[in-house]
């Protein structure tokens, strides 16, 4: 008596289990590099220049951004924080869609109370 015959053995039935787990984790593996490879470039490139705290009601901000498609309108969230890091002012600065693809931007945030520093929290694109 074999072993296979002795234990239960059976040959070539769970070749059909390897190959859909095979199939299965190629699968996984190629969708995961395409999610990584996507949020490796984001829709824009975001770059503080410069801000000015002008005074307790204001401050100005500058900065670039790179976008990816010139096509695509953007949104851009500017928040001002005091010494403390509460936030005391916050706008929305919106981006046409066309022009350059790399454009420069000059805002005054209006603040409640004397900020100490300024910036950009995130750039998204504007859905209409």
């Amino acid at each position: 008596m074999s072993l296979d015959e002795r234990y239960g053995r059976r040959s070539g039935k769970n070749r059909r289990v390897i190959v859909a787990v095979a199939i299965i984790g190629i699968t996984f593996l190629v969708w995961l590099i395409w999610v990584a490879l996507q949020h490796a470039r984001p829709i824009a490139d975001i770059t503080l220049i410069s801000f000015d705290v002008r005074s307790d009601r204001g401050v100005s901000i500058r900065y670039e951004v790179a976008r990816r498609e010139k096509t695509t309108a953007l949104v851009c969230t500017l928040i001002a924080r005091d010494l403390q890091t509460s936030i005391v002012g916050e706008i929305r600065d919106e981006i046409a869609a066309g022009g350059a693809a790399r454009v420069a931007r000059q805002v005054t945030i209006p603040t409640r109370a004397r900020a100490a520093t300024a910036m950009i929290t995130r750039c998204s694109p504007i859905s209409r």
